[in-house]
């Protein structure tokens, strides 16, 4: 398949297989302010779309117009769908890291419950900046390569920070509380954000209570 003209790397560096760029072509990297602007305009519609009608509903003439962006141009920097869809979760993975330093120092020193919240509040806020990230979590698409690495490591940073705040834990039980942890995360997000999810006021409320509870007994009975 041929690469976009003038692509001399990669947008970003989001990890996959060795044979991923022979599905794809590469996503032009502007170096020109004003191109990076336009790819931000891009990446905003696009995950405005995403969210609000899907991956597979969403086609690049939408996206195009919502950016006010010349198809030709948009092709360009994105040849594809699946390479905008990419970049998203790149941008996301860039900010959760960085939200994740915070809940790795404060990990050891805190007590259950307000772990619990460190947790969930990592979740919930990466989400208000990439509001996109849900749909592309669920919805299987051909850059799934990108997506399953963004998954897995999400279960492995849960894995290491309860590793961090109860080092004495055994790994078969650092794993299950990692997985229910993760799933109970995703769930607040769909309450909180997803408006198609079915809800209630102040479930979302519930919810984190529920899970405080589950996480601080878990682990004081384990420990």
């Amino acid at each position: 398949m041929k690469m976009a003209e003038g692509a001399d790397k990669f947008y970003g560096g989001m990890p996959s297989d060795s044979n991923a760029s022979d599905l794809h072509p590469a996503a032009l990297t502007p170096q020109q302010k004003i191109g990076q602007a336009r790819v931000a305009l891009i990446l905003k519609a696009a995950a405005d779309a995403f969210r609000e009608r899907g991956y597979h509903e969403t086609t690049m003439r939408e996206i195009a117009k919502r950016s006010e962006t010349n198809s030709s141009s948009l092709y360009r920097i994105f040849p594809n769908k699946e390479l905008i869809a990419i970049a998203l979760l790149e941008l996301y993975t860039e900010t959760f890291e960085k939200q994740w330093d915070g809940v790795m120092s404060k990990a050891p020193h805190v007590a259950h419950a307000e772990f619990c919240d460190l947790l969930l509040d990592v979740y919930t806020d990466t989400y208000k900046k990439h509001n996109a990230i849900l749909t592309l979590l669920e919805d299987e698409f051909e850059g799934s390569i990108a997506r399953d690495s963004v998954r897995k490591r999400n279960l492995e940073r849960i894995e290491k920070a309860v590793r961090t705040h109860a080092p004495s834990l055994k790994r078969r039980d650092v794993k299950k509380i990692a997985v229910i942890m993760l799933y109970n995360m995703r769930t607040l997000i769909s309450l909180s954000f997803d408006p198609f999810a079915s809800n209630a006021p102040g479930a979302s409320n519930e919810l984190r209570a529920s899970v405080k509870i589950y996480l601080t007994e878990r682990l004081s009975e384990i420990q």
